[in-house]
């Protein structure tokens, strides 16, 4: 059945209000039947596991969250209208009795919120829901070909609420006629069913990398999933996660942004999320901004005050553990003895052992029994060898490394000295030293504080949410340490007990809210991916992904951002400056949409004008840039699947889906005018336009300006590998800001240089486009 002849049977089934949902739900399985029965021969054991299912189903939301559906009656003045009618029965109670049409202010109607987690078709399950919920726990280890079909259900899914969910202008004529409550209704019904489907098969996929470790060819390309398109609107996502998601003031907004951002965030439910970190840090104030009421905007890591505000730093070794009153008898530090240093051949790591020499630190070769610590500099762990350690750390360190069977332990503070050389032998071991180590100890504040002493699932829930926003998990350090030692990740909390990050992960897989722990898909590098050291230490990631990991996490140090990129990625060996780490890449391709970020580039070196400079993108800061720079930044993203380019020593070559700007065109491209969406008289969103008013295409803007300089102007948009048509970042960024377009300039019409992207007005048509094969210098 075509899916406009779908979606008119579905709304048919929905006129019937006493019956509505029974017609609907056994309409969409019939049809839809085969697309999940077919993935796995394990349904056919349904029967016998429908108790396990149901266990599964109940530790989802008791209802999605509420999606664009504008119960119009309701906003416009004219009461609810029929939707009572679609309420599960009793459902008014508790509820403003809804008198005849026209006799309440709009202010008395019952909310939105109210009525939608009334409607049956939210609050009762589609057999699609328990059929997908047997097949997950049935075959706790499905074949790829099983998720694959998933997935297709689900991208089926997501087409089908785009059809519904599009103005009546754009709505063809089958559709458009249709009962626009009953539209509204199987609008519900689908989405109720994508994202409570959408949350078992992360779950599904989640279940196979706690159990073999992370496999970033079951996780990459499965979990992008292509959503409804108006998910797809940052404006409407923001509406969308806002629904009962009161962040606790105390919650740093970017590191939140990076769990949204994710591919994974596009059809999750963050309100589990937040209750839970309320729950522990709901009283706390901001910490974001130096004596201000408000956290950071989360628009940038350096509009955040805890990335680089000295006054938000603690100072080093600030931190003891020896619960006696410093500033009235300072703790005695301990340094290093340099010969002691020296004297080992390969990495380093501090003995547990005492040292003959009271005051200074013994050191001895890191080897599989030592224990690597992670910690987040400004908290106040920090420090130099020369400059040393409180003794009471140490002493905290050996003991929590001997408890873990381990004879030594290492810490940046005491393995890295400031020496230029020494420094670059002790980086070039990190991955090693990670990798081998038998455990790795996460040292956070927050993680610090938490008593787990009496665990629960309720604790081990609320553990997990401060662990995923923590600062911990937002700096660039911290994430290469995390991805080369994941397979022994250990949480420091207070009292010096310690809690397995793998442990943790499989009890609330287990037992915790499936909302919760399916974020743990947004945190991939934590996931182990061998229980092999060998090739822990020699798995590394493309360039693309380690640059697009890397946009989000920010490092201080000016420089260590392209030290941890070369660590983290496949280049082979540790580079202290892009313009080596790029030239040393001449023979291997990278892929054009990575391309297509706002971070700068090497305009100096020849041949590499389109190379970045860092994967960060060094923006003013919130009120000295320009409104676009700052909605339209342009992360850093791998882009997968998009056509490969060969770098060589002339620049890269590939091709682009190519328009050449020409000023005959500029009547068409110059200008656009201003629109904006409001509700129209029949309750749905439309589009409307505002007579004699315009914004200027600030991409052919720049395009014609550069015209003016270069006797030719491209734009270039990446195209599909192995396909004559442009890609789609939607698909694996999970949002997007409509058309963006690299620009480049020649004056040959040979060799093109970079100048950079801008973003294309979402209301107004791309220029066509054609395959072409370019050198971009």
């Amino acid at each position: 059945m075509k899916s406009e002849a779908l979606l008119s049977s579905l709304c048919d089934a929905a006129s019937d209000p006493a019956q509505h949902f029974r017609l609907i739900d056994d309409l969409f399985s019939s049809v839809l039947e085969i697309r999940l029965t077919e993935a796995s021969a394990a349904s056919r054991h349904a029967a016998s596991h429908v108790s396990k299912a149901a266990a599964l189903l109940q530790r989802l939301p008791p209802t999605p969250l509420r999606f664009d559906l504008s119960y119009r009656h309701a906003w416009h003045g004219n009461g609810p209208g029929k939707l009572i009618n679609f309420l599960n029965p009793g459902a008014m109670e508790g509820l403003e009795s809804v008198p005849e049409q026209g006799s309440l202010a709009p202010q008395q109607f019952p909310s939105a919120n109210a009525l939608w987690e009334r409607l049956t078709v939210v609050t009762k399950f589609s057999t699609l829901a328990l059929r997908l919920a047997i097949l997950v726990t049935d075959d706790p280890e499905p074949y790829r070909d099983v998720w694959v079909g998933i997935r297709g259900f689900l991208d089926f899914v997501s087409q089908l609420l785009d059809r519904i969910c599009l103005p009546p202008e754009q709505m063809s004529p089958l559709l458009g006629t249709l009962d626009a409550d009953c539209k509204d209704i199987v609008q519900a019904y689908l989405w109720s069913t994508w994202t409570r489907c959408s949350l078992l098969f992360f779950w599904s996929i989640l279940n196979h990398h706690l159990r073999h470790g992370y496999d970033d060819y079951n996780l990459k390309d499965l979990t992008a999933l292509r959503g409804p398109r108006m998910l797809l609107n940052p404006a409407i996502r923001g509406a969308l996660h806002g629904q009962g998601n009161q962040s606790a003031p105390y919650m740093c907004a970017w590191a939140f942004n990076l769990l949204k951002e994710d591919r994974v965030g596009l059809s999750m439910d963050f309100r589990h999320f937040h209750r839970r970190y309320r729950d522990l840090h709901g009283q706390k104030p901001q910490r974001c901004l130096w004596e201000s009421d408000h956290a950071c905007v989360g628009d940038h890591p350096l509009d955040c005050g805890r990335f680089e505000d000295r006054r938000l730093v603690a100072a080093e070794q600030s931190v003891h553990a020896c619960g006696q009153d410093t500033r009235q008898r300072p703790c005695r530090r301990l340094v290093w003895e340099r010969e002691s240093y020296v004297s080992i051949k390969g990495p380093v790591a501090v003995s547990t052992r005492r040292s003959a020499t009271q005051n200074m630190i013994t050191y001895t070769c890191a080897t599989a029994s030592t224990m690597a610590i992670s910690h987040v500099w400004s908290h106040g762990h920090g420090g130099r060898p020369q400059t040393g350690m409180n003794s009471c750390l140490h002493e905290r360190f050996s003991r929590i490394a001997e408890q873990h069977g381990c004879d030594s332990y290492w810490i940046d503070t005491l393995c890295i000295p400031d020496e230029h050389q020494l420094r670059n032998e002790a980086i070039g071991y990190i991955n090693r030293i990670f990798a081998d180590s038998k455990t790795v100890l996460v040292l956070d504040r927050d993680l610090m504080a938490i008593d787990v002493s009496n665990v629960t699932t309720a604790r081990l829930e609320t553990l997990f949410a401060t662990f995923i926003v923590c600062d911990w998990n937002v700096r660039a350090w911290t994430m290469l340490e995390a991805m080369k030692g994941s397979h022994g990740l250990f949480i420091l909390c207070k009292d010096e007990s310690t809690i397995s990050l793998r442990d943790m992960l499989i009890t609330l897989h287990a037992e915790g809210r499936v909302d919760l722990i399916s974020l743990g898909l947004a945190m991939r590098h934590l996931l182990p991916t061998t229980t092999d050291s060998f090739s822990r230490r020699a798995s590394r990631v493309s360039m693309e992904s380690g640059g697009s990991m890397l946009s989000h996490r920010h490092a201080t140090r000016p420089g260590d951002d392209i030290v941890i990129w070369s660590l983290i990625s496949n280049t082979g060996q540790v580079f202290y400056s892009a313009k080596d780490m790029w030239q040393a890449s001449i023979g291997r391709t990278v892929r054009s949409a990575f391309l297509m970020s706002r971070t700068p580039r090497l305009t100096t070196v020849r041949g590499f004008s389109w190379a970045p400079e860092t994967p960060y993108i060094r923006q003013p800061r919130a009120g000295e840039a320009p409104v676009q720079d700052r909605v339209s930044s342009h992360l850093v993203f791998e882009g997968a699947d998009s056509e490969a380019l060969r770098i060589t020593g002339r620049g890269v070559e590939g091709l682009w889906m190519v328009y050449r700007v020409v000023l005959a065109d500029e009547s068409r491209y110059k200008e656009c005018p201003v629109t904006a969406l409001q509700m129209g008289e029949n309750g749905r969103m439309e589009r409307m336009v505002f007579p004699g008013h315009f914004v200027l295409n600030p991409c052919w803007r720049k395009a014609v300006e550069l015209l003016n300089q270069h006797p030719e102007v491209a734009l270039l948009h990446p195209k599909r590998e192995g396909r004559e048509q442009a890609y789609d970042f939607s698909g694996g960024r999970g949002q997007t800001q409509g058309q963006t377009f690299a620009i480049c300039v020649s004056d040959d019409g040979e060799r093109w240089f970079w100048k950079g992207i801008e973003s294309w007005p979402r209301d107004m048509h791309p220029p066509p486009m054609s395959m072409d094969e370019l050198l971009i210098a």
